[in-house]
């Protein structure tokens, strides 16, 4: 098991591969979210959190692009994959997660996601959305 400090470390260590590779929050749209909603109903097979990059946390994601990105909501998801719709927890399961960004997604338009602090059995998923460089969300 990661001690805290592990698993700070990790993440910090993830912020700082983001910023030096340039990477930024995945955007989904709402048609993503529902192929992979069917997929995971099909097969459970969902691809989404594979596709997040893991870009620290949100005071990570501000230094990297200062302005750009607001949030919008942010999910505690299992990551172990034991049960897909259902984590038997805190922690929302990936099927509840990509049920939850469909209506996300519904309601706001594209979003951005990424993954913020890991542990060994758990995540912080982010949901941000793109502002203008007038500070309103486009």
């Amino acid at each position: 098991m990661m001690s805290l400090e592990q698993i700070d470390r990790v993440n910090r260590e993830a912020a700082a591969q983001a910023a030096t590779r340039g990477h930024r929050p995945f955007v989904m749209t709402e048609k993503d979210w529902r192929v992979d909603l069917a997929s995971a109903k099909r097969n459970n097979k969902p691809w989404s959190l594979s596709q997040l990059p893991h870009l620290g946390d949100l005071s990570d994601l501000d230094n990297l692009y200062p302005g750009e990105w607001e949030s919008v909501e942010s999910f505690f998801v299992d990551a172990t994959g034991w049960d897909l719709w259902d984590a038997g927890g805190p922690a929302n399961s990936v099927g509840q997660l990509i049920t939850k960004a469909l209506a996300l997604t519904e309601e706001h338009g594209s979003l951005g996601w990424f993954v913020g602090d890991a542990g060994q059995f758990q995540l912080t998923v982010f949901a941000v959305r793109r502002v203008g460089g007038n500070g309103r969300a486009q």
